[in-house]
């Protein structure tokens, strides 16, 4: 089992780090730390959970933040932990400051004061942003086309995570997103991979 902190498992094995380096070269951020805003619990699974499951197995530590009346069954099935919070009124549970940070479109809308938080963090240059679905914030934003390419392992939690969350789609090998970061090239060396044209579209 891995301790979810130091990349170890419990019996001393290593484990492999899965192009997850992101955060190794920037001491301030909370290493290996990823914070998901959800309004939408099955579509979060459904666009990202293959994503979710190998940055937990390579390391990651993952909260969601979501609203009350959301299931976070299927989250924890993919290693992810729950706070339930209004994400639509002011976020002052948005204090840390994670290595990345991953956000559902709809959550997005203009009237939500985490749109600001949203903006204040991608101004900063050492923070990964990335959005599922496709919506007006992205649209001639700094975001560019990404896949993450599932292991065998992931796609199986997150046909489990799907079933949990009542979606009988079984999950495909590539997750579709758009993602912001200026610390490093999206193309090497990190789990999302640049989409290249004609190599497929979120």
């Amino acid at each position: 089992m891995n301790d979810g902190n130091s990349g170890h498992f419990r019996d001393g094995r290593r484990a492999k780090h899965r192009r997850s380096g992101l955060a190794r070269t920037n001491d301030s951020l909370s290493r290996y730390a990823m914070t998901l805003v959800i309004d939408d619990v099955g579509e979060a699974v459904c666009a990202a959970g293959g994503w979710m499951i190998d940055r937990v197995r390579a390391g990651w530590r993952i909260e969601a933040v979501l609203p009350p009346d959301c299931d976070a069954k299927p989250l924890a099935i993919l290693g992810v932990s729950a706070t339930h919070a209004d994400t639509g009124s002011d976020p002052s549970w948005f204090s840390s400051r994670p290595a990345a940070l991953a956000v559902g479109i709809g959550v997005l809308s203009p009237a939500n004061p985490i749109r600001t938080q949203v903006h204040a963090l991608m101004r900063d240059p050492g923070i990964e942003v990335t959005i599922w679905g496709d919506g007006e914030f992205t649209s001639g934003r700094a975001f560019e086309a990404v896949q993450y390419r599932l292991s065998r392992a992931a796609q199986a939690f997150k046909a489990h995570a799907m079933r949990a969350a009542s979606l009988s789609t079984m999950p495909g090998p590539t997750e579709f997103l758009r993602s912001c970061t200026s610390w490093y090239p999206l193309d090497r060396g990190v789990d999302l991979d640049r989409v290249t044209p004609g190599g497929g579209s979120p």
